[in-house]
């Protein structure tokens, strides 16, 4: 448990310095080998590495709304590949 508390904290803190940095447009759910990446797309369209991974499209999602929330993102779709 100790572990994921670590790894969370780190994309939490990896996110909010790509968002401090003027970078973040909004995030996006990407598929890839059946695990579901959670990613920002910068305002020149290119995606960041992966922020968060889940095997469950619907958790990921939901991760994607809370950082829209969180960044202030007003946008209700999201990118699946």
């Amino acid at each position: 448990m100790v572990a994921k508390m670590g790894e969370r904290r780190s994309w939490h803190d990896e996110l909010a310095a790509f968002i401090r940095a003027g970078h973040f447009e909004f995030a996006a759910v990407t598929a890839f080998r059946g695990v579901h990446l959670v990613v920002g797309i910068g305002l020149d369209g290119v995606p960041s590495r992966p922020f968060a991974k889940y095997g469950d499209a619907r958790r990921a999602q939901d991760a994607v709304l809370l950082v829209h929330r969180l960044a202030g993102v007003n946008r209700e779709e999201s990118m699946m590949n």
